[in-house]
This record gives structure tokens, C-alpha cells and sequence, in this order.
């Protein structure tokens, strides 16, 4: 039995002093660094009750769907009807499923929906606490967009108005 022991702590030692083994034991600490992070942003963060979409369409239609079916009100902006109404149909789309899954009743999917508030203004887009940007990836259309709000596109832009 203790042959058996010496012969694992010896593989073990040799284990130990790789490579390998010192990135394992750093992507440990780093774990452990950024939960730690996480933790603390999550106490800081403060409360969303309001929150908005820019661009509708598909994706956007999508983040409002799962902005409202968390609970927080949402606005979806687009810059014509079409892309508001497609943002709306992605929205009840996506609610028809959860209602075809037994998940919800046309009740709660009602109430879902109507906490989506869709418009093709920017008069509303102030009461927001947080602002996602759903646009098209061409600058040129989100510079036209937010006079006098910071939006920071998907791809890391920052777009000041």
C-alpha cells in the first residue's frame, strides 16, 4: 500500500511542475478574482424600472421580449413603422411559443405585451434607466440617431449626439 502512495505523490509531484498544471491553478485564481468582481457590481448595481431598445426589427423585437417577460417595461424605438411593427411581431412571436408550451396563459402574454411600448419617437427614450442598441451596423444611421444621448453600439462605437 505505501509503494502504491509513494508512486501517486511522485506522479503528482511531476504533475505538479507542469505547465499545464500553473495555468489550471491560474484560471482557479482568476475565476475566484472575477466572482469576486462580480459579486461586488452586483451590489452597487442599482435597480432597473424602465428600460429601451433602439432599433426594433428582429432583434430588438427580441430584447424588449425578454425585457418585459423579466418584468421591466420597455420602450422599442425604430425609425419607421416597419421595423417597429417587425419588433412587435418578433415580440408576440416569441410569446405565441410560451403560450403554445402551456408556459403562460393569453392573460399573462397580454400583460407581457403591453408592458412593450413601441413608437417611432425619441420623446419617451429619457424615462429609460438603461438604453440597448439594436441598429443596423452603419454608423452613419446611429450618429443620426440619440441627439444628446451616449449610445455605445454593439460593436464597442461610442456614438455622442
Amino acid at each position: 500500500m505505501l509503494e502504491r502512495l509513494e508512486v501517486e505523490h511522485q506522479g503528482f509531484i511531476k504533475l505538479a511542475a507542469t505547465e499545464v498544471a500553473a495555468n489550471l491553478v491560474q484560471m482557479f485564481l482568476n475565476d475566484q478574482f472575477l466572482g469576486g468582481l462580480a459579486k461586488k457590481q452586483q451590489a452597487a448595481a442599482r435597480p432597473i424600472s424602465m428600460a429601451a431598445v433602439l432599433g426594433a426589427g428582429i432583434m430588438g423585437g427580441g430584447i424588449a421580449y425578454q425585457s418585459a417577460l423579466k418584468g421591466t417595461p420597455i420602450i422599442m424605438k425604430d425609425i419607421a413603422q416597419e421595423g417597429v411593427d417587425l419588433g412587435m411581431a418578433e415580440a408576440r412571436k416569441q410569446l405565441n411559443k410560451q403560450v403554445a408550451k402551456g408556459r403562460m396563459d393569453g392573460n399573462k402574454m397580454f400583460g407581457i405585451l403591453s408592458s412593450i411600448e413601441p413608437t417611432l419617437s425619441y420623446d419617451s427614450i429619457g424615462k429609460a434607466d438603461i438604453v440597448v442598441e439594436a441598429v443596423i451596423e452603419n454608423p452613419k444611421i446611429k450618429q443620426s440617431g440619440a441627439r444628446g444621448t451616449r449610445i455605445t453600439g454593439s460593436r464597442g462605437h461610442d456614438y455622442r449626439n
